[in-house]
């Protein structure tokens, strides 16, 4: 979930790319959802789904509930973050297993703390790379 600006065509011009809406299907996330639009960083979607084929372009006939991030899909991701530790601008170039954790390393060899969880997002060929002697 990520919105992109692009300051060349202008002040507020950006686009999302990633996930371009989400829906709801366990109670769990419904919480989390109904407690993002309270807070103005999500909102429903009804905009439409379809189909591009050979017989043309097909409407979806699933009344399905979508919702994105306001003002883009990166405001739900920026009031998590609110809670959390973010780094930015930090490349993490190495992950070694500390006992029941794990360590982690800058690209410079600096230690970067201890944690009892990763979780890696990156594309599997640096994936692989980050997590090979792990």
């Amino acid at each position: 979930m990520s919105t992109r600006r692009v300051p060349e065509l202008g002040e507020g011009v950006g686009f999302d790319h990633g996930a371009q809406y989400f829906t709801v299907r366990s109670p769990n996330f419904a919480e989390a959802v109904e407690r993002w639009v309270r807070e103005g960083v999500a909102a429903t979607w009804d905009g439409d789904v379809v189909a591009i084929g050979q017989e043309g372009v097909t409407r979806s006939q699933r009344h399905t509930v979508r919702y994105v991030g306001v003002p883009g899909m990166n405001g739900i991701c920026r009031s998590i973050a609110r809670s959390l530790d973010v780094r930015f601008g930090v490349r993490v170039a190495r992950v070694v297993r500390d006992g029941p954790g794990w360590g982690l390393e800058d690209d410079r060899g600096q230690p970067l703390g201890r944690y009892d969880v990763v979780l890696c997002t990156a594309p599997a060929e640096q994936t692989a790379v980050l997590l090979g002697a792990a």
